[in-house]
């Protein structure tokens, strides 16, 4: 593992940097272990809070690269490559010869009421390429509802403005190749 330990200060490279990076949303790297364990305990907790299976698996990653002393050197906490016991409920079951799929539980405790809310009938949905549509409308769905009370309150509106023109701006520079979900 590329994590250099000096005292109380660290540094981390290759994988690990990119992994913190990408995890925490942070854009740079901690210079001390207490920062590191700071940091991946806060976006742990992020991730948790979006009560989604994509955020339980984040934080379930994130969490994983808590780092603990052992020999005196750096090791994860919990190194996912050794284990194969954590396997993430499946969303759905497909049937390869049809192609046609069917939600678990655990895909119904976490997008039904979602989809249910952006008008989407989950048992109505029977493919793949059906699921992600109708995750593509629900997400668009409910920006725009976001959007919609940010402009109804005159502060909050004042707040945003800022990022809805940098977004606006960052659309012009970096036009999207997927126009269809941005046009939905």
């Amino acid at each position: 593992m590329p994590i250099i330990k000096y005292g109380e200060q660290i540094r981390l490279t290759g994988k690990d940097a990119e992994n913190f990076l990408r995890n925490t949303g942070r854009n740079s790297l901690p210079t001390t272990l207490k920062e590191y364990q700071s940091a991946i305990e806060i976006a742990t907790a992020q991730w948790k809070e979006l009560d989604s299976p994509g955020g339980q698996l984040m934080a379930f990653l994130t969490s994983s690269d808590q780092l603990i002393e052992e020999d005196c050197k750096l090791v994860k906490a919990f190194d996912i490559s050794k284990t194969e016991e954590f396997k993430l409920p499946s969303l759905y079951l497909k049937d390869e010869v049809t192609g046609q799929i069917a939600f678990t539980e655990f895909g119904l405790e976490h997008y039904e009421d979602q989809f249910k809310e952006a008008g989407i009938d989950i048992h109505s949905i029977n493919t793949e390429s059906g699921f992600d549509h109708a995750i593509l409308w629900s997400i668009k769905y409910s920006a725009r509802e976001v959007l919609f009370k940010v402009f109804a309150d005159e502060e909050l509106k004042a707040a945003f403005q800022p990022f809805i023109d940098a977004l606006a701006n960052r659309l012009k520079a970096y036009p999207t190749e997927n126009k269809s979900f941005w046009e939905m």
